[in-house]
C-alpha cells in the first residue's frame, strides 16, 4: 500500500498562485472515457440497463448526440489528447498492437496536460493510457501528466492485470505509478556507457545469435546502419551491456551489421577481450509496479484512486486548477465483473451470461460515475467543474454490447463504430443549457481546443515542429449557449493509405487516388453538412440489435454480417439529417454531392499521414524491461526513435 500513499502525497505537492475569487479560478476539468461501450450502452439509450447515475447527470446537464470518435481505441484517445484527427495518428495503422511496437503517438504533438501546465492546471491520468510506453517520453508523465496510475497498454485482465498477448511467457503485469520528478519523468533516465566495439570473436564465444542477435529497427532514419549508430542503439536499449559492427562476416549465418549483446542473452565464454568491453550497468526499474494491487479488480482500484486524488487535491491545492483524464478499462474485454454487479442481470436473462455480465459492467461504470461526482460536490469542486462523459468507440457486437439502432460496431466507420453517447455538466455550465439536448456535430479532437480555451491557453502552443496542424475546434460557445450552432459543420471519419496500390499481395479493388509518386488505395469515411460518404471496403454491414452477441444470434468475427463488405467499387452516400441508422444509400440520386465529397477525399490524400508500416516489432527489448521490473510491463529504451 505504500505506493498508494506516495502517490496522494504527490499529488499534493505542486502550489501555484491563484486568486483568492472563486469567479476568477480557472475551472476544472473531469473527462471520464468508457472503454468499447457504444450508442445504446446507457440506460437514456437502451431501456434494458440501468444506469441511474448517468441519466441523472445527463437529464441535469447537456446530451449531445452527435459526438463522434475514431472507430476504435487509441487512435480516439490519441485524437483527444492531440486535438487531431484519428487519421493523422500512427495508432491508426494496427492500434499499437503488438505492445512490442516501439511505436507511439508522434512527439511532435504536445498533449493536453502539457498544454495545460502554461495555466497552472495539476493533470492527472487514471486507468487505461494506450498512447505509446517503450521510452519514458511516451509515458503519460512523458506526454505532460503530473501523476499517473493506471496501465501502459491497452487492454488487460481486469481481475489480475496480466496483459493481453503474454508475449514474453511470464504472465506479464501491466498495473504502475508515475510522477514527474525534477521536470523529468520517473524512473530516471538509465545511465550512457563508455566502452569500445567489441571484436566479433568475443562475441561469438559470448551468446547464441540464434536467441540474442537482434538488428536496429528504426524505419523513420537510419541513425542503427553505421557503428555510431550501433552503439547508440546499444546505450538506449535498457537491457544492453555490449554491441559488435561488422561491415561482414561470412562465417555467421544469422549476420547483422550490429549485434547487441544483453544481460538477459545466452550464456557463453566469456573471455578478457569481451570483459574490457562490456558494459555493466546498475540493475534499476523502469517503472514503479503497483505491486501487491495487482489481483484486484483494477476498475476498483482507478475509481478508488480517482476519488481519493480528488479529495486531496481539495485540501492541498484548492486554488490551483485541475484536470483529470479517467480512461476506464469497463467495459472492454474480456467480460469480467464483480457479482453484485452482474447478479440483477443475470436473473434478468439468465439464459445469457454473456449479456448479464456485459450489463454488469455498464452497472459498475454507472457506479464509478456516482462516486466520482459525489467527491467533486463533497469536496466543493464541483461548482467549478466541467465534467464530460463519453466512450472511445463503438461496441464490438462480435464481443458483447449494442449500438442499437446503429449500424455496425467498432471497427467500423459506420454509426455503431463511431457516434457515441455523451453528456457534459458541472457547476460552470450555464443553466440556460441544463435539460438540453444539442444536434450538431462535435468530434472528440474539439474537447482538445474547447477545454485549451476554457482554460486560456492557445491549443495551437507548444508544438512548433507538429507534423500536422490542429483540428479541434472551440465548442464552449456553442454548449454555453452563447451560439446557437456548433463550429463543426465536417468531420473526416477515416482516411486510410495503408494499402499500395502496386502491392503484389493486394487481392480486392480500391479506390485510388493518383498522387506524384503514384496510385494510392484509399478507404475513407467523410461527413459533411450530414452527408456521409462511406469509401469501401467497410465491413460489419448489419444492425444487431439491443444486445449482440445472443444466444438467438451467436455472432463471432468469422459470422458474414461481420466479414461482409459493402461500399465498393462505388462508395456509399448517407443522409444523416434524415436517418442516422445508415438503412438507405442515396448516392445514385446524388451524384453532384458523391463528385464534392470525393473530391474532397482526394484532397485529404495530400495531407500527413503516419508512415505506411509498423516499426519492427522489439520483442527482446520489451521482455527485457520486464525481467528488470520483476514481471512488470515498462519503457525499454531512453530515447525515442523518431526525428
Amino acid at each position: 500500500m505504500f505506493k498508494i500513499h506516495l502517490f496522494s502525497l504527490l499529488c499534493c505537492t505542486v502550489h501555484l498562485a491563484a486568486s483568492e475569487n472563486k469567479s476568477d479560478l480557472k475551472p476544472h476539468v473531469v473527462m471520464m472515457l468508457v472503454d468499447d461501450n457504444g450508442w445504446a450502452g446507457v440506460g437514456y439509450n437502451n431501456p434494458f440497463l440501468n444506469t441511474p447515475t448517468i441519466d441523472t447527470l445527463a437529464k441535469g446537464g447537456l446530451t449531445l448526440t452527435s459526438q463522434y470518435v475514431y472507430k476504435y481505441c487509441a487512435p480516439t484517445r490519441g485524437s483527444f489528447l492531440t486535438g487531431r484527427f484519428p487519421y493523422k495518428l500512427a495508432a491508426t495503422r494496427a492500434n499499437f498492437i503488438p505492445w512490442t511496437l516501439p511505436d507511439g503517438t508522434h512527439l511532435s504533438y504536445a498533449m493536453l496536460p502539457k498544454k495545460l501546465k502554461a495555466a497552472g492546471y495539476y493533470s492527472v491520468h487514471i486507468g487505461k493510457w494506450h498512447q505509446g510506453l517503450y521510452t519514458p517520453q511516451y509515458t503519460p508523465v512523458g506526454r505532460g501528466f503530473d501523476a499517473t496510475f493506471g496501465f501502459l497498454e491497452g487492454g488487460e485482465d481486469h481481475n489480475t492485470s496480466r496483459t493481453f498477448g503474454n508475449y514474453c511467457r511470464k504472465n506479464e503485469v501491466d498495473l504502475s505509478f508515475g510522477y514527474l520528478a525534477g521536470g523529468s519523468p520517473y524512473p530516471h533516465q538509465w545511465s550512457n556507457c563508455t566502452w569500445k566495439s567489441l571484436p566479433a570473436t568475443a562475441l561469438h564465444n559470448f551468446f547464441d545469435a540464434n536467441s540474442t542477435d537482434i538488428t536496429g529497427y528504426n524505419p523513420y532514419d537510419n541513425r542503427y546502419d553505421t557503428e555510431e549508430g550501433c552503439k547508440l542503439l546499444c546505450e538506449n536499449r535498457i537491457d544492453c551491456v555490449g554491441y559488435s559492427y561488422r561491415d561482414q562476416d561470412p562465417g555467421q549465418m544469422h549476420y547483422r551489421q550490429c549485434f547487441l549483446v544483453s544481460k538477459v542473452g545466452g550464456e557463453g565464454v566469456k573471455n578478457p577481450s569481451f570483459q574490457s568491453a562490456i558494459c555493466d550497468r546498475p540493475t534499476i526499474n523502469t517503472t514503479i509496479a503497483a505491486v501487491g494491487l495487482n489481483g484486484t479488480y483494477t476498475g476498483t482500484l482507478f475509481n478508488q484512486q480517482a476519488v481519493k486524488v480528488i479529495h486531496s487535491h481539495a485540501v492541498t491545492s484548492p486554488q490551483q486548477p485541475f484536470f483529470m483524464y479517467y480512461a476506464m478499462h469497463d467495459t472492454h474485454a474480456p467480460l469480467e465483473v464483480p457479482w453484485r454487479f452482474m447478479a440483477p442481470y443475470a436473473a434478468r436473462f439468465p439464459n445469457d451470461t454473456k449479456r448479464a455480465i456485459f450489463s454488469g459492467m455498464v452497472s459498475f461504470v454507472d457506479e464509478a460515475v456516482k462516486n466520482v461526482t459525489e467527491a467533486l460536490k463533497s469536496s466543493g469542486m464541483w461548482e467549478n467543474t466541467l465534467y464530460i462523459f463519453t466512450t472511445d468507440n463503438g461496441s464490438p457486437v462480435s464481443v458483447g454490447g449494442s449500438n442499437h439502432p446503429l449500424r455496425g460496431g467498432k471497427g467500423s466507420n459506420w454509426e455503431g463504430g463511431t457516434r457515441v453517447p455523451a453528456f457534459v455538466t458541472g457547476g460552470i455550465l450555464p443553466p440556460s443549457q441544463i435539460g438540453k439536448t444539442h444536434n450538431g456535430l462535435i468530434h472528440i479532437c474539439d474537447w482538445h481546443a474547447t477545454i485549451c480555451a476554457l482554460a486560456g491557453v492557445n491549443a495551437t502552443a507548444g508544438e512548433p515542429h507538429a507534423v500536422a496542424p490542429l483540428d479541434g475546434v472551440n465548442a464552449w460557445p456553442w454548449i454555453s449557449g452563447t451560439q446557437q450552432e456548433s463550429n463543426r459543420v465536417d468531420m473526416v471519419y477515416d482516411h486510410r493509405m495503408y494499402v499500395n496500390y502496386s502491392d503484389p499481395k493486394r487481392t480486392k479493388p480500391c479506390y485510388t487516388v493518383n498522387k506524384t509518386d503514384g496510385p494510392h488505395c484509399v478507404s475513407a469515411a467523410v461527413q459533411r453538412n450530414g452527408w456521409k460518404l462511406v469509401v469501401g471496403p467497410e465491413p460489419q454491414n448489419g444492425w444487431f440489435g439491443w444486445f449482440s452477441p445472443n444466444v438467438s444470434d451467436p455472432v463471432n468475427k468469422s459470422s458474414p454480417v461481420i466479414t461482409d463488405e459493402d461500399c465498393y467499387p462505388m462508395p456509399c452516400l448517407f443522409n444523416l439529417n434524415a436517418s442516422i441508422t445508415e438503412h438507405e444509400d442515396v448516392a445514385a440520386q446524388n451524384p453532384a454531392i458523391v463528385k464534392t465529397l470525393l473530391q474532397w477525399v482526394d484532397d485529404l490524400a495530400y495531407e500527413y499521414h503516419p508512415p505506411m508500416n509498423n516499426p519492427a516489432i522489439d520483442l527482446d527489448g520489451y521482455c527485457a524491461a520486464i525481467n528488470l521490473n520483476k514481471g512488470f510491463v515498462g519503457p525499454w529504451m531512453k530515447e525515442p526513435n523518431q526525428n
